[in-house]
């Protein structure tokens, strides 16, 4: 008998990030309580500090696959990485260290439901360091002026793409891609939610 299809996947790049892992977790089943079927997808992209041990471990859960990359090969990799593998209606992209708060994805589910086919996400400025709200400004000014397609100031790669968008993402053969820009590129419907940024549990911000 065939493994029933999740209505979401959540995919979650690690990389040293073995204090978050079964935290996360335990958070994002919480989270998806009321949200309906759903697996969670951990990218363990070359970490050295234990973190794909926790992931096995977490991965006892039969609603818990990884992906285990032989290197360090970078954060849009491993989304794309995970992208590739993730089964569900829907694909809740996120990382694992808190900062893309998981009481979010309710919302995020919400917006797709009701008709985007894109829910991104946009972080507000509450608690974030001026030189970083500095750079991040004039980071996606420099985007602006050389991209055809306008990414708003504190976008984020905690975003929810459905499955019609993920299936032209995964059929895009260039790899060396910048995936907010990309989902925006390709036109389907998009709604933006804020959001607050979370607190890391464990580890430093890299």
């Amino acid at each position: 008998m065939g493994v029933a299809v999740p209505e979401i996947s959540i995919v979650l790049p690690a990389h040293n990030e073995a204090g978050n892992i079964a935290p996360i977790a335990s958070a994002i089943a919480q989270a998806m309580a009321l949200c309906g079927s759903y697996e969670i997808i951990f990218v363990d992209d070359g970490s050295t500090d234990g973190t794909l041990a926790e992931i096995r471990a977490a991965a006892r859960d039969r609603g818990i696959r990884y992906l285990s990359c032989t290197r360090n090969f970078g954060h849009q990799a491993a989304l794309r990485a995970g992208l590739h593998h993730a089964r569900g209606r829907a694909v809740i992209l996120m990382d694992a260290d808190f900062e893309h708060p998981p009481e979010l994805i309710p919302k995020l589910v919400a917006a797709w439901r009701g008709g985007a086919r894109i829910v991104a996400t946009r972080r507000d400025d509450e608690g974030v360091p001026a030189a970083k709200r500095l750079s991040s400004r004039l980071y996606y000014r420099v985007l602006d002026s050389i991209g055809d397609v306008r990414i708003e100031p504190g976008s984020a790669d905690y975003m929810l793409l459905d499955r019609a968008v993920v299936d032209v993402v995964n059929r895009i053969e260039d790899h060396d891609i910048f995936l907010r820009g990309l989902v925006r590129w390709l036109g389907f419907p998009l709604v933006t939610i804020p959001y607050t940024r979370g607190e890391r549990q464990h580890g430093e911000s890299s």
